[in-house]
């Protein structure tokens, strides 16, 4: 059901990991643009972005994972998947979580989706003037998002779902494996929190085959022009930067969704309301990945049965997990079919 793993291969990438973690870490920096910062609550807070042309109806508020740091949005100048949606006229709004530490141990995956997002939807509101936002989500950020969608539809008006896990439980997901081994409560630190140096491990392992020499070597060995060079330099600090996860929180979520699949399941309960994404009426946009290592396409392609079909459109990008929002195909495919789907006009109801 699974792929076996090399026992050699698994040892080799294991002394990498030791070696990047106990090397000097690079710098993760944004791209060298200007954002205004909006305080939502807590560490959160919001990046905004005007539109760098007519702008489109609404406001719209980009979602990404807790896992990482949403700076791979807006990496570099020039291939940015945030300045690709500026130039279409969208104002962007992009979430920044904020880097956990133990006071924020305790923490729920109900305080970071009726707290923290629900917040930032009505910063977005006030700020941009608006009465409903449109929201993309991406990796775990687009399940975060289809929570609150369930929850609070009447703040949204569009929904983006991007490489997005609905059902954890399909054939080739090597994540749920791996959340079904481990002792999770164990892997927490004394703080109460996840360190990310754990999550880079796993991630790390999920590639036994692509060692950190061979991966960087070519890339930085100056064959390539200089702003390129760049960019990967940012996105490989991006990459081995894996912020703590609050440890609370973390547990709710893979046990919820990497083991119990309670999200497909309606049977999600946050803050006392129970997540049924059968009740979601508003149009959504669902993007996954051919070759997604992360999220397998079954595990994104779900959501048409979870949702029932209505008002839902997908769209299937070659390329990688990554690669659907930083690659270069990615960049010139996707922030296009987004920015259709937000500004179409709606379908009429039959007489």
């Amino acid at each position: 059901m699974f792929p076996d793993l090399d026992a050699d291969a698994v040892r080799a990438q294991r002394e990498r990991i030791d070696a990047l973690l106990a090397a000097p870490a690079e710098p993760v920096v944004w791209a060298d643009r200007s954002a205004e910062r909006l305080p939502v609550e807590g560490k959160a807070s919001l990046r905004y972005y005007p539109p760098l042309r007519e702008p489109a109806a609404r406001p719209l508020l980009l979602v990404y994972s807790l896992v990482n740091s949403p700076q791979v949005l807006d990496l570099a100048r020039g291939s940015s998947f945030v300045e690709c949606l500026q130039g279409l006229g969208h104002p962007v709004y992009l979430l920044d979580w904020g880097r956990p530490d133990a006071s924020d141990a305790g923490l729920s995956l109900a305080d970071y989706v009726c707290g923290y997002l629900h917040g930032a939807v009505r910063v977005v509101q006030r700020h941009g003037a608006a009465d409903t936002v449109d929201l993309l989500g991406i990796c775990q950020g687009g399940t975060l998002a289809l929570c609150l969608a369930s929850l609070e539809p009447r703040a949204l008006h569009r929904l983006v779902t991007l490489v997005t896990p609905v059902d954890f439980h399909t054939p080739s997901d090597v994540l749920a494996h791996l959340a079904g081994a481990f002792d999770l409560p164990a892997l927490l630190a004394p703080d109460g929190n996840l360190p990310g140096a754990v999550l880079a491990a796993v991630f790390a392992l999920l590639r036994p085959l692509r060692g950190a020499g061979a991966v960087r070597a070519p890339w930085l060995d100056g064959a390539i022009d200089a702003p390129r060079r760049e960019r990967l330099r940012r996105l490989l600090a991006w990459q081995g930067d894996y912020p703590d996860q609050a440890g609370r929180a973390w547990l709710e979520f893979v046990t919820g969704c990497y083991r119990d699949n309670a999200l497909v399941r309606g049977a999600l309960v946050l803050d006392g309301r129970t997540v049924d994404l059968s009740r979601l009426r508003l149009p959504i946009l669902n993007v996954h990945a051919r070759a997604d290592h992360l999220v397998p396409p079954a595990a994104s392609q779900a959501l048409r049965r979870a949702v029932g079909g209505r008002n839902y459109r997908e769209l299937a990008v070659d390329g990688g997990h990554v690669g659907v929002f930083a690659g270069g195909h990615g960049l010139a495919t996707v922030p296009p079919a987004v920015s259709r789907f937000l500004r179409a006009s709606p379908k009429r109801k039959p007489r």
